[in-house]
């Protein structure tokens, strides 16, 4: 499972649930073991385009099963054709814009604009701009407790690959 270097902790963290669930019903060993790194956007769009090519192997590590992927410019980023067999999204986070800047209102208007590009570009026109908050202090995981293999320590993964920048 390939994750963004700021998505890394909470990859590992579902991927771990998921093998302890795996676990439950395979007598307290997980059905599966998954290999879990990251991987700058950059260095993920490149070697998509080149549909993961030996350098890629070496230096990022295997083509991934799973990409989870910090956005959709990410994916549009990646060759035409697309190697992405399937797309689709299986989490997602409000996005919230905040002002106290009375010319950032006028310029967005009373009503919401139909997209978050639509906002960006709003809002980015301003003499104020826009800035981004640092994800991993506001990411939030939310997914079921671990479940219970009879083992007082949870069972632990070996493969866990290398936070790649």
């Amino acid at each position: 499972m390939l994750s963004s270097p700021d998505g890394i902790d909470a990859a590992q963290q579902l991927a771990n649930r998921y093998e302890l669930q795996t676990a439950t019903s395979n007598h307290g060993c997980p059905a599966v073991h998954m290999y879990v790194y990251a991987g700058s956007p950059q260095k993920v769009s490149q070697a998509m385009a080149s549909k993961w090519s030996n350098e890629h192997l070496r230096d990022l590590g295997p083509r991934p099963d799973v990409w989870l992927r910090e956005s959709g410019s990410e994916v549009d980023k990646t060759a035409t054709p697309s190697p992405i067999a399937e797309e689709y999204s299986v989490a997602s986070s409000p996005l919230v814009l905040a002002t106290a800047d009375r010319a950032t209102v006028a310029a967005l208007g009373t009503q919401r604009p139909g997209n978050w590009a639509e906002t960006f570009d709003k809002a980015s026109r301003t003499d104020r701009g826009v800035l981004r908050p640092d994800p991993p202090r506001l990411q939030r995981v939310s997914s079921p407790p671990p479940c219970s293999t009879g083992s007082t320590s949870p069972p632990t993964s070996p493969a866990r690959g290398p936070s790649n920048s």
